[in-house]
């Protein structure tokens, strides 16, 4: 099947809204301080409506239901890959149903998103790719995890082949993604600024690890960035791309994939899902429902996923 039937035949796959509640803790404290709460949406695909109404049909659904919520989160996350090709109507669409949301929204690109133009029609809509912000004793920074050494000049791509190279799951290309030099040194100034012992939770579209490389799911900037978070007593990654709840531990820093809007990607060979989150062969099927997230200061940090078909999944950082 190629891709704009896949697109066509892609129904009856429901929407998920990861849900996450951070509470900082202070060593020695008795309770939390007030907790911050998240809403995490991702990887929603759009393309025209005429060749597939049902991905935005499922953001329409993430909106109103975290509107429903009877306790709003803080802000909403949206973690990349909005548009399937990165085109202006794409991008509209996309920012006409986020822009539904009554809570405040903060915007990541995917390689979807970026390629097309190099992220110039992104940033024109949505602003800078990478920045910080500090909310409830927490510091937020994102990132844009989906820079590329330059993989189409010599082969003469146009911009559409650009977006569905970097975005191929297994094209014989396989792209690995970065942060660059430039935002490498971008990030270590801010995290200079902070204290070992302040929270810190990395917004990003890509795992900051090689996930899977073969698929692409591959990341060249492991080992600067864990450098740049060695000093913090506790770091938290959330990040979309895999279409599939994910976990991973490395030292301090816990990692937490995010399930798609638009549909489930089967695990990888050799990938072990979290408990719940696969029905033993490797698929990722009814993935939909929300998460709420824990983080402790002086602790580890828990993902409680509701998956509305499956009932409740804990993931734990391993």
């Amino acid at each position: 099947m190629d891709r704009r039937g896949f697109f066509k035949a892609a129904a009856g796959m429901m929407v998920a809204t990861g849900l996450v509640d951070l509470r900082p803790r202070r060593a020695g404290a008795t309770a939390p301080v007030k907790s911050t709460r998240v809403a995490y949406l991702t990887d929603a695909h759009l393309c025209a409506e005429s060749i597939n109404s049902n991905f935005a049909a499922r953001l329409r659904r993430a909106v109103a239901d975290i509107n429903a919520l009877e306790t709003p989160p803080d802000f909403v996350v949206f973690g990349g890959d909005l548009t399937q090709h990165g085109r202006a109507d794409e991008l509209d669409l996309g920012a006409s149903i986020l822009g539904d949301l009554r809570v405040p929204l903060h915007m990541l690109p995917g390689e979807h998103d970026w390629y097309g133009d190099l992220g110039a029609s992104w940033q024109t809509r949505f602003g800078p790719a990478s920045y910080a912000f500090d909310h409830g004793g927490i510091h937020f920074v994102a990132l844009n995890s989906v820079l590329a050494a330059d993989f189409w000049s010599a082969r003469g791509m146009t911009p559409t082949e650009r977006v569905l190279t970097a975005g191929g799951l297994d094209n014989g290309v396989n792209v690995a993604f970065r942060l660059g030099d430039e935002q490498l040194a971008w990030l270590r100034e801010d995290l200079a600024g902070h204290a070992s012992t302040e929270p810190v939770v990395l917004l990003s579209h890509t795992a900051l690890h090689d996930y899977y490389a073969p698929w692409g799911f591959a990341f060249e900037d492991e080992a600067p960035v864990d450098e740049l978070l060695t000093p913090f007593d506790s770091v938290v990654v959330l990040h979309g791309h895999t279409h599939q709840p994910c976990v991973h531990n490395r030292g301090h820093v816990q990692s937490y994939g995010m399930p798609a809007t638009a549909w489930s990607w089967p695990y990888p060979p050799g990938i072990q899902p979290p408990d719940g989150a696969s029905d033993g062969t490797q698929r990722s099927r009814g993935l939909c429902g929300n998460g709420v997230l824990t983080i402790d200061i002086v602790g580890c940090a828990d993902v409680a996923l509701n998956l509305w078909d499956r009932g409740a999944v804990r993931l734990r950082a391993r």
